[in-house]
């Protein structure tokens, strides 16, 4: 099934950085998902400004599968990356948005770093954690209205080549899920959401990477199709690591 109300938001931000040297102490993350408490805190009710960003590692607590801060990201050091925490919050300052989805952060910790760095308690903190253990990153959100469902995520795994596949890819079958991703629920305008952070798999022109995430399009498109059934909105943004072959890019 095609899902008829389908919404995309995708805004890809890419960062330069240089090269350091030291290295800081182990810590730990958690994740955020439960919803406890449902609130509008907008001071503009008749208003909803969603974001959707690539903090490009917003990591300081240290990962040690990822060896970030360090010698597996940018930022080599803890106070390189409360550097790149600082023009995170400085970002998010400018744009002021109600929703905002983050791609390649962390946990719940550098969410509340940003909320600390934003001096904005309208902001609370969901985050679910993913099954990247490889980088270690996830996706989550700061948002001013609470969803109504504690964020949650689909495990399943569907089969690659897909039907009609254009990726080229001819090695053997696979299957993939969407290893970073959340899905929850709001009440927006009066209207039912299902609200969808992903961020799919990198290396657009990779003929493997293209048919795995493609399987992981189908995984969120199954999650979109069954919330068009019980009659949702669908909000669905995030790094989708992919482009239209027929449509230039602005920035190209």
């Amino acid at each position: 099934m095609i899902p008829t109300s389908f919404l995309v938001l995708f805004l890809a931000v890419f960062l330069s950085s240089n090269t350091f040297t030291n290295y800081i102490v182990v810590k730990g993350d958690t994740e955020c998902p439960l919803v406890t408490s449902v609130g509008d805190r907008r001071s503009n009710k008749n208003s909803l400004r969603i974001v959707q960003y690539n903090a490009e590692w917003l990591f300081v607590d240290y990962n040690s599968n990822a060896k970030c801060p360090g010698s597996g990201c940018p930022w080599q050091t803890e106070s390189d990356a409360e550097t790149h925490l600082s023009y995170i919050t400085n970002v998010v300052k400018g744009l002021n948005p109600d929703i905002i989805n983050f791609c390649e952060i962390e946990g719940c910790d550098e969410l509340n770093m940003l909320i600390n760095g934003l001096n904005d308690t309208s902001y609370k903190p969901y985050l679910k954690q993913g099954t990247d253990t490889s980088t270690g990153q996830n996706v989550g959100m700061l948002t001013r209205v609470d969803p109504l469902t504690t964020l949650y995520r689909s495990e399943e795994r569907v089969s690659y080549p897909v039907p009609d596949s254009k990726c080229g890819y001819t090695g053997a079958v696979g299957n993939s899920g969407v290893s970073k991703h959340y899905i929850t629920e709001f009440s927006l305008g009066g209207y039912k959401t299902a609200f969808i952070g992903a961020h799919l798999l990198a290396y657009p022109t990779d003929k493997t990477r293209c048919a795995e995430r493609e399987a992981q399009a189908q995984v969120i498109q199954n999650v979109i199709s069954g919330y068009i059934i019980k009659g949702y909105e669908v909000i669905f943004l995030g790094d989708l690591n992919d482009f239209d072959a027929e449509v230039p890019h602005i920035n190209s």
